[in-house]
């Protein structure tokens, strides 16, 4: 691949040029989910009762349905795992020791730093079966793992995240040697999995939502299979091993070349769709048998908003891209401590005692001010510059020093025979 402008912070891989435009989705989607926790906990306190599964809210208009159905873009974390480690490992070969020494180095320092951090602040709470639960990457077993409210809250992410590093080098192995085909078909035994537990369990939404398989590892095999696409698109040298493209693929590949802001209109409009149908059949909480195939029809979704979003990156007004680049770098660290930082600057509802929050008392200053504004303005100005502050310090003190002892693990194909 042609070196392609890389980014100055230390997020950016040895292994693969920098894509500009994925780092301004990771730190979208961080803030939507800072924004979305912070927005909910805001009404709650001052306007309750409380958002919970028993009272989810409902969507009045498509535009407001993301700051409900905010979920999704957990999934965007995913497509854009999936989508960078394939970009970084096709036609190579991954040497597995030095790859998992680099992913220990991304994610452990801060994830431990918090769960230390959670341990001392309630240690009457500390469990050594469920720390070895969480601290070996089983966090999203959430009955099992560590419950250190609100600093622990977001873990099971990091969890799911570590399982797919973990069999990724196979993955990519297999679709170096085998093509698409072995993921197209892991994606449908995920939807076969879901099938059988929608009748053999108890909840299809917490097992599509909180777990690799058979759950999240739709949205990674997705990433991987979109990278295919950006590869054509951007005339990647490796194309050739692809093998032919479909016509279908061939005009996905034409439009986002040739109509980048159209491209990027319709995966923003097929996101509200998606969103405004979760928020009208009962969102989150909801169980029902559309479950089983919502999180591959949603990782479809969410890699065409990736995709046309790359389309349009380059084009942005310079200063604007620096501010999203600067939010990427920090995604990780806000994503890990922003629900701490919403217990103590916006509180608690359902844990006034424990957390009763600093909240500017908007309803009291401005009588009659509509809720949901009183809730964007304590979220924006006490969540949003709490949780940046707070990044920033996780990022230079922590992620960012051990990120720079990363070192090189892919190697060519051909230098892969002994």
């Amino acid at each position: 691949m042609p070196q392609a402008k890389t980014s100055s912070g230390a997020a950016s891989s040895l292994n693969v040029a920098y894509v500009e435009g994925l780092d301004h989705l990771r730190g979208f989607a961080a803030f939507m989910v800072l924004f979305h926790h912070g927005f909910w906990v805001s009404l709650g306190m001052h306007y309750p009762p409380a958002a919970t599964w028993n009272n989810w809210p409902k969507a009045q208009n498509p535009l407001f349905a993301p700051l409900i159905e905010t979920h999704v873009f957990v999934t965007v974390f995913f497509i854009v795992s999936g989508f960078i480690f394939t970009l970084v490992g096709f036609d190579k070969k991954i040497v597995y020791g030095k790859y998992m020494r680099n992913r220990v180095l991304r994610v452990m320092p801060v994830f431990l730093t918090a769960l230390f951090f959670g341990i001392a602040l309630f240690p009457e709470q500390f469990e050594w079966d469920a720390f070895i639960t969480t601290a070996t990457i089983f966090g999203d077993m959430t009955g099992a793992a560590l419950r250190l409210h609100p600093v622990t809250t977001a873990f099971w992410t990091v969890a799911v995240e570590f399982q797919f590093y973990l069999i990724f080098p196979f993955l990519i192995a297999i679709m170096n040697g085998q093509g698409s085909k072995p993921l197209v078909w892991m994606i449908a035994l995920m939807i076969g999995l879901r099938t059988v537990g929608f009748f053999l369990g108890d909840s299809i939404r917490d097992l599509h939502y909180w777990h690799l398989i058979p759950g999240r590892l739709d949205a990674f095999l997705i990433g991987m299979l979109g990278a295919r696409l950006y590869m054509r698109w951007k005339h990647d040298p490796r194309v050739a091993k692809l093998g032919p493209s479909s016509p279908f693929w061939q005009g996905i590949v034409t439009a986002l070349r040739d109509h980048p802001w159209a491209s990027f209109g319709f995966g923003l409009t097929t996101l509200l769709g998606w969103e405004w149908f979760l928020s009208q059949s009962g969102g989150y909480p909801k169980q029902a048998w559309w479950k089983i195939w919502a999180p591959t029809w949603e990782s479809l979704v969410c890699l065409l908003l990736v995709l046309s979003y790359l389309a349009v990156a380059p084009k942005l007004w310079r200063p604007l891209k620096r501010l999203f680049a600067f939010l990427g770098d920090l995604s990780f660290s806000t994503y890990i401590c922003h629900f701490m930082v919403v217990g103590l600057v916006i509180g608690d509802p359902l844990e006034l005692e424990r957390m009763p929050g600093l909240m500017l008392p908007f309803h009291e200053w401005f009588p009659g001010i509509p809720p949901m504004v009183d809730a964007t303005l304590n979220t924006l100005l006490l969540a949003f510059p709490a949780a940046i502050a707070l990044s920033i310090l996780f990022y230079n003190g922590v992620e960012r020093p051990f990120m720079r002892l990363r070192i090189r693990y892919t190697q060519a194909s051909d230098e892969a025979a002994p």
